[in-house]
C-alpha cells in the first residue's frame, strides 16, 4: 500500500512538472515571447545557451527574466564579444536586472562591446560595457545602463555607446529587404503631422539640449530642410525663432567656430551660385537674384530705406536704395567715422585726416591725382563748386561768392 501511494505521488508530480511545461510551451506559442527559462536559463550563469536553443527552436522574441543575464556569443571579427544573434528580439522583465553584458566591461577593445547582429533588438535591458562605463554620464564610472529599446536595422553588425534612457535606432547603411532589395537612403525617425499641434516637441529645463545633432561622416546634415517641397506656392517658413527673454547674456542664435576650424560659420548661396568659400572667412554669402540675373545681391532693409550691396561683370557697387523695391528710387547714402579712406588695388587714394577734410593721394607716372570728366554747367551752382565745361583754356570754373569765375590757362 505504501509503494502504491508513493507511486500515485510520483505520477502527480511528473504530471505538474509535464503541465509546467506544456504551459510554458502554451504561452511561448501564442504569445510570441520565450521565457529562456524554458529552455534551461538560470539566473547564476549567462542564458547564452539558453538563447541559442530558444532560437534553435525557431523563437525569435525572448524573454530576460529579472535577475538573469546574456553574455557572450560574438562570432567573427567580433568573437570574444558579446553579440545578439540576427534577427532576434530580447526583452527585458526588469530594466534594471535583466542584464546583457559585455565579456569584460574593462576592456577598450571588443570584448569590452555589445554587439547587435542584423536586425536584432534590445528592449527593457540593462547593459554593462566598456564604452556605458567609460563615455556616458559619469564618464569612468562602472554603470548599468538602461535604454528602453535598441535596435540595429541593416545589414551589418552594429556597437552603440549605452545611454541611460536613450531609445535608439541603428540605421545600416545598406538594408535588404525579403525580397533581396537593398535600400541605402532609410529615415530613422519618420512623422507625418497633418494637424496643427508640434511634430516634434522638445521641452528644455536643467541646462539641457532640445535636440543635438552631431556629424561624423562624409558630407552629411546635421539639419536639412527642405521649404516648400510640397505645394510651394502656399507660406512655408523653414525656421522660426521667437525670442522672450529678457536676460542680456541669452541669445536666439549662436554661430561659434572653434580654435583650428577652417570652414565658414555661415555660407548663404542663391539660385546654385558657383565658388567655394575662402577659409579665411568665417560668413560667405554667394548670391543670385533673379531681377538681375548672375549678379549677386544684398539686401539690408529698413522699413523705407535700404542698403544694396551688388556685383556685376562692371564691379561691385554699394548703393542706398528704397526698401520696399530694392531696386529703384535711390536713397541717400552715408558713410560715417572717425576717418575714412579710399583705395584702389591696396594703395590709398584719398582719405580724410586730422589737419583737413579731403587728403587725394599724389599723382604718379602712371595716373593724375584728380580728373574732372567734361560736362555742365550745374543748373543752380553754389559756392565751391568747381566743374569743367569744356577743353578749352577757359573751360575750368568755380563759384565763388555768388559768381562763376572762368580760371583761365595758358
Amino acid at each position: 500500500m505504501a509503494r502504491l501511494y508513493d507511486w500515485l505521488n510520483d505520477q502527480q508530480r511528473n504530471l505538474k512538472i509535464v503541465g509546467s511545461r506544456l504551459n510554458d510551451e502554451f504561452n511561448n506559442a501564442f504569445s510570441g515571447i520565450a521565457d529562456l527559462r524554458t529552455y534551461g536559463a538560470t539566473a547564476s550563469v549567462s542564458s547564452l545557451a539558453a538563447v541559442n536553443a530558444a532560437v534553435a527552436a525557431g523563437h525569435k522574441r525572448l524573454l530576460l527574466p529579472t535577475g538573469f543575464f546574456y553574455q557572450g556569443g560574438g562570432t567573427g571579427a567580433e568573437a570574444g564579444g558579446t553579440e545578439i544573434p540576427a534577427g532576434v528580439e530580447i526583452i527585458g522583465e526588469d530594466i534594471q536586472t535583466s542584464l546583457i553584458k559585455a565579456v569584460d566591461r574593462t576592456n577598450s577593445g571588443v570584448p569590452g562591446f555589445i554587439y547587435l547582429n542584423k536586425f536584432s533588438v534590445l528592449t527593457n535591458c540593462g547593459s554593462q560595457s566598456y564604452p556605458g562605463d567609460q563615455q556616458t554620464s559619469p564618464a569612468a564610472t562602472q554603470k548599468t545602463v538602461m535604454q528602453p529599446r535598441v535596435a540595429n536595422l541593416g545589414d551589418a553588425k552594429a556597437t552603440w555607446v549605452p545611454w541611460t534612457g536613450a531609445l535608439l535606432i541603428n540605421m545600416g547603411a545598406n538594408l535588404t529587404s525579403p525580397e533581396s532589395v537593398t535600400s541605402t537612403d532609410n529615415p530613422g525617425y519618420q512623422v507625418v503631422q497633418n494637424s496643427s499641434g508640434d511634430a516634434y516637441y522638445a521641452g528644455v529645463a536643467g541646462g539641457g539640449v532640445g535636440y543635438r545633432a552631431d556629424t561624423y561622416g562624409n558630407g552629411d546634415f546635421g539639419l536639412l530642410i527642405t521649404n516648400g517641397f510640397l505645394n510651394p506656392s502656399n507660406i512655408h517658413s523653414a525656421i522660426e525663432v521667437i525670442e522672450k527673454g529678457t536676460n542680456s547674456a541669452g541669445f536666439s542664435v549662436k554661430v561659434q567656430r572653434t580654435t583650428g576650424s577652417t570652414s565658414p560659420l555661415l555660407l548663404i548661396k542663391d539660385d546654385n551660385a558657383s565658388g567655394v568659400p575662402a577659409t579665411a572667412f568665417p560668413f560667405s554669402l554667394r548670391t543670385k537674384d533673379s531681377a538681375f540675373g548672375t549678379n549677386a545681391q544684398y539686401l539690408f532693409a529698413g522699413d523705407t530705406t535700404a542698403i544694396r550691396i551688388w556685383t556685376s561683370g562692371g564691379g561691385t557697387f554699394i548703393e542706398g536704395i528704397d526698401a520696399a523695391t530694392g531696386v529703384s528710387s535711390y536713397q541717400p547714402l552715408t558713410i560715417g567715422g572717425s576717418s575714412l579712406v579710399f583705395q584702389f588695388a591696396g594703395a590709398t587714394v584719398f582719405q580724410s585726416i586730422t589737419s583737413s577734410n579731403l587728403s587725394i593721394a599724389a599723382a604718379t607716372t602712371a595716373k593724375s591725382s584728380m580728373r574732372l570728366a567734361v560736362g555742365g554747367p550745374p543748373t543752380s551752382p553754389v559756392d565751391g563748386d568747381i566743374w569743367r565745361e569744356d577743353n578749352t583754356n577757359t573751360g575750368l570754373k568755380i563759384r565763388v561768392n555768388g559768381v562763376t569765375k572762368t580760371i583761365t590757362l595758358s
